[in-house]
């Protein structure tokens, strides 16, 4: 049975009733996105969604298929300069508070852009220090629940901006950034997700766009600040700080390494402070200064101690002889 001229529940229908098969639905899928003038990086995202989408209403869809029917083209590899504080700094100081709030959780959090059109006030846990956000197990790309955190900075952000919108709202509304208030995975609840990442996506485009220092491009041509670029700060924050490790749980990453890369609650928030000033943006300058005297410090302690160390053999060794 055809999908043309029929809309998506009505294919939705059809794949539930086994009268079209998902896997052949996507090979259609792929070869009109193959005609349309895309890069390669482009339509292996479209895909990846498609597939993502299809697996959440119970299609069961796994990589291996895929392949079996079609390879993916190979994702071109260009060279992208990384974010830096300063870089940060300056957009955020040119964004709306909505978008600031998008920037600031992402960077400092490793969430996805999609997770983060998803989030629920009630998944926000100001209690905590550092405050804790829940990424809900039906909205990740693992399909499992996992926990990470935001800054002192952003929490102040976050917490403004919540405020505000609650005092502005007509309605009780359960989201951070979606207008929704009905079934979770519904057709409704899908578009009105698509429309919260898309709005804060343009958002962000249109805030570099005017501004020639923040619409620097990369070798492929694309925007050099972006969603995702948040995310690869976060992680190479985080790895700097010697937590690789750390980084990749809490972005949600999967990899046979991390089966065994449990930690407890109070562990995790212990490690997330000791990090935290590496994710510093705002007042990053003092933050560095003060971590680089702190590292002053730590250099000349650690230089004593060996000094008192040999002080000590060389006493050892002078009363053995006497």
């Amino acid at each position: 049975m055809g999908t043309i001229g029929k809309n998506l529940p009505e294919i939705l229908q059809d794949l539930k009733n086994k009268e079209k098969d998902p896997i052949m639905l996507l090979d259609e899928y792929y070869s009109y996105l193959s005609k349309e003038n895309m890069r390669n990086s482009t339509i292996g995202s479209y895909i990846s969604v498609a597939k993502d989408f299809l697996n959440f209403h119970g299609m069961h869809i796994y990589s291996e298929d895929l392949k079996q029917r079609f390879r993916i083209p190979k994702r071109e590899v260009f060279y992208e300069e990384g974010l830096t504080k300063e870089i940060l700094s300056r957009l955020l100081h040119n964004s709306s508070p909505k978008l600031q709030v998008a920037i600031f959780i992402t960077s400092t959090s490793g969430i996805r852009i999609g997770e983060l059109a998803q989030l629920r006030l009630s998944d926000i846990d100001f209690t905590t220090n550092p405050t804790t956000i829940r990424i809900r197990r039906e909205t990740t790309k693992t399909r499992e629940t996992r926990f990470t955190h935001i800054t002192t900075e952003t929490s102040k952000v976050l917490s403004d901006y919540i405020t505000k919108k609650l005092s502005q709202l007509k309605s009780p509304n359960p989201y951070l950034f979606m207008y929704f208030d009905g079934d979770f995975g519904s057709y409704a609840y899908h578009k009105s997700m698509f429309a919260a990442r898309q709005t804060l996506m343009e958002k962000l485009r249109n805030t570099i766009s005017g501004i020639p220092e923040l619409a620097m491009k990369n070798e492929n041509g694309g925007y050099r600040i972006h969603f995702h670029a948040f995310r690869k700060w976060f992680k190479t924050q985080v790895t700097n700080a010697e937590q690789s490790d750390f980084a990749e749980a809490l972005m949600g990453h999967k990899s046979i390494k991390l089966v065994y890369y449990k930690q407890s609650t109070q562990d995790r928030l212990r490690m997330y402070k000791k990090i935290e000033p590496y994710l510093t943006i705002s007042d990053f300058s003092r933050v560095e200064k003060t971590m680089e005297e702190m590292q002053e410090k730590l250099d000349y302690f650690e230089t004593e101690l060996e000094k008192v160390k040999q002080y000590r053999e060389i006493a050892i060794k002078y009363k053995k002889r006497s």
